[in-house]
């Protein structure tokens, strides 16, 4: 994460919406990378519910898009 704050520092496109999108997509392949094969252990379960909250806030972020192409000015 630490290394694509860099880069997008870097290539002058930092925001806070393209920060979380770039994050959190390397969160869940790095989730599904490392899934453990045997019992998960109670950690893994924290991990779900954060993935969980991080798609609610994905879907925030895409629909906020679309949702100010129909607001009147």
């Amino acid at each position: 994460m630490l290394l694509m704050l860099v880069l997008l520092i870097g290539i002058d496109m930092l925001s806070p919406d393209l920060y979380f999108i770039v994050s959190f997509h390397g969160l869940v392949g790095l989730r599904l990378l490392f899934a453990p094969t045997d019992q998960p252990p109670d950690w893994w379960r924290k991990l779900d519910m954060l993935v969980y909250i991080g798609f609610v806030i994905l879907a925030a972020v895409i629909f906020q898009g679309p949702l100010q192409l129909f607001e009147w000015q």
